[in-house]
């Protein structure tokens, strides 16, 4: 039996980078889990893996993600280095 290794695309959107902010921004998302979230995608795109929409903003999502492995930084044992202000300006800067 021959085994066939197939590689899987990940994709990840500007909408889905917006939806993940806001619901960071609301709450619904813990900023551990979205910095989680974030830091898969540079594995896939160093194994050539990851697909972006649209293709025509993919620096834009790539910074997104990158700002998105940091949320969860902190600046003190009961503090984040970001505050959900920082998350509305950055949201309102994917739009210029």
């Amino acid at each position: 039996m021959k085994w066939v290794l197939t590689t899987v695309l990940m994709k990840v959107s500007l909408l889905e980078i917006i939806n993940t902010l806001d619901e960071l921004i609301e709450g619904k998302l813990s900023r551990e889990y979205v910095s989680e979230w974030a830091r898969k995608r540079p594995t896939a795109e160093g194994e050539d893996n990851l697909e972006y929409e649209p293709t025509s903003k993919e620096q834009t999502i790539w910074d997104a993600v990158l700002y998105l492995e940091g949320v969860d930084l902190k600046d003190g044992p009961d503090s984040y280095l970001h505050v959900v202000d920082d998350f509305l300006e950055y949201k309102r800067k994917l739009f210029v």
